[in-house]
């Protein structure tokens, strides 16, 4: 987890490690290492590295602020925070392979709100990465929703 940080998005991150982590005891979880072209798995039966990807924000409203010399506020837009999950496994088939993992890693999700968001996690979609010499990646794309104020 992050130390003294001052991040909402580093909050988000650190509570689905914290949840992840809680829900899925033969599996190491961790944030996406900072130079990712290092890693290698260590975990006998795989990992689940979390990462922020990006943020779309909606249009925000100034009702009432569109005229010349109007006071400057702050004007709260609505962000959606995404949320990648890479799952990196030593097995495709079974009770620990790809299939299995993804559909637990989802439901461990179900009805879960990270700090300072308006929505629960919801799911944008999920897919094959790579396999590399039997070590199988698949990726889960996640988002949920705040006020940038």
């Amino acid at each position: 987890m992050a130390q003294d940080v001052d991040s909402i998005t580093q909050d988000i991150i650190d509570d689905y490690v914290a949840r992840l982590t809680e829900h899925h005891k033969n599996l190491s979880v961790k944030e996406t290492p900072d130079n990712p072209s290092n890693y290698a798995l260590r975990h006998p039966v795989g990992e689940i590295l979390v990462q922020y990807t990006s943020s779309d924000f909606a249009e925000p409203d100034n009702t009432g602020g569109n005229y010349p010399n109007a006071p400057v506020v702050d004007r709260p837009q609505r962000r959606r925070v995404n949320i990648q999950l890479t799952l990196v496994l030593k097995s495709l088939k079974g009770a620990n392979g790809t299939t299995a993992t993804l559909d637990q890693v989802r439901n461990s999700l179900k009805k879960f709100r990270p700090r300072h968001c308006l929505t629960q996690v919801y799911f944008l979609g999920e897919g094959f990465i790579s396999e590399k010499q039997g070590i199988w990646q698949y990726g889960l794309r996640t988002a949920v929703e705040l006020w940038e104020k």
